[in-house]
């Protein structure tokens, strides 16, 4: 297989190679970021086409901003445009400019703070042919956005009109009191508050303020290692079993007795384990825990793993929001993380 990079709008910069030292990697990201933003200021021609060595092709992210696209994708036609909100920080430059058009394409309502100095985040990602990656962000102005922009009108009202408010774990490590904001203000209107672990670095250098969140938390979003990190970082002790793990995550302390969304359940966790099954625990209000096991079909990844789990969000909170149950909301997750594993970055083909 030939070398390929795919520069992927904001997401990711994807390179695929056989196999290389951690250090070299890093090196080669950092090259990359830098090479993005000159082809995006000074519209360099660096990759005229996709039979060269290196070629373009643009997708906008980051994670949470994934997982509104692919749920807006499976809503539009059961709902209509617009019916997904996303709330972030770009900067007021060309990359800022295109991810904008190009997430409004998408039909979701952005509601953007502009910030003045800093430039748009974007992500160099590294994946070789074992599935391993490295990631190396320059998050910009997504790091910058005021808390006081939670209590502008426009914000405000989308924050009351919408059913459920998602914030991925990324957020709390430089805004923490704006996600607080968000989830007090969620159970103030009585809305669903969804949280997603984002990375076991995250778990061990955020843990208190994660752990401030819990309380305000209906549903939590998990992979394998962020869960077995945060099990840790709780308990003070290493496991291996995934129902044990999501058994104690579920039942931490939560401020009001059932989520909004679903009777009789008091909080929800659903943990990803790439080709192995999804678990997911919930907390019933009679206080038991029921955990169930879902089955990831056998498929061939025609293009890479990367925004599958952010996929695998948005086809859950869709189906919920179309009224479906919790277990048809996995099963169809599922359904939508595999389908966008055949696409470079998190992409859903119609």
């Amino acid at each position: 297989m030939k070398n390929q990079l795919d520069l992927q709008f904001v997401a990711f910069v994807i390179i695929l190679i056989n196999k290389i030292k951690i250090l070299t990697q890093s090196r080669i990201l950092l090259f990359l970021l830098k090479v993005f933003h000159s082809y995006i200021d000074n519209k360099l021609l660096l990759f005229p086409n996709k039979n060269s060595f290196l070629f373009q092709n643009f997708s906008k992210g980051g994670s949470a901003q994934n997982s509104s696209r692919i749920c807006q994708q499976i809503l539009t036609s059961k709902i209509g445009p617009e019916s997904i909100y996303f709330i972030g920080s770009i900067g007021r430059d060309k990359t800022g400019k295109i991810l904008e058009e190009s997430v409004k394409s998408s039909k979701v309502k952005t509601l953007y703070y502009y910030h003045s100095t800093e430039s748009t985040g974007i992500t160099a990602g590294l994946v070789t042919s074992d599935t391993n990656r490295t990631l190396m962000a320059n998050i910009g102005a997504s790091a910058k956005m005021p808390i006081e922009f939670l209590e502008t009108d426009p914000v405000l009202e989308a924050i009351k009109n919408s059913v459920i408010h998602f914030s991925e774990a990324y957020f709390v490590t430089h805004s923490p009191m704006a996600v607080m904001s968000l989830a007090k203000l969620s159970l103030k209107y009585s809305k669903n508050f969804f949280l997603s672990l984002s990375a076991p670095y995250v778990v061990i250098q955020h843990f208190e303020e994660l752990m401030h969140l819990m309380p305000f938390s209906d549903a939590i979003f998990a992979n394998i290692s962020e869960a077995q990190t945060f099990y840790t970082q709780l308990t003070g002790s290493k496991s291996s079993d995934i129902e044990l793990i999501a058994r104690t995550i579920v039942k931490i302390e939560k401020s009001k007795p059932s989520d909004h969304l679903w009777n009789g359940i008091k909080r929800c966790v659903f943990i990803t384990q790439g080709p192995n099954p999804v678990i997911v625990a919930k907390w019933m209000t009679s206080g038991e825990v029921e955990v169930k096991s879902f089955p990831i079909p056998h498929i061939e990844v025609k293009g890479d793993t990367i925004g599958a789990g952010d996929a695998f969000v948005g086809g859950v909170v869709a189906h919920l929001l179309c009224g479906k149950s919790i277990d048809e909301s996995v099963v169809f997750g599922i359904d939508i993380a595999t389908k966008t594993c055949q696409n470079r970055g998190c992409v859903l083909k119609d």
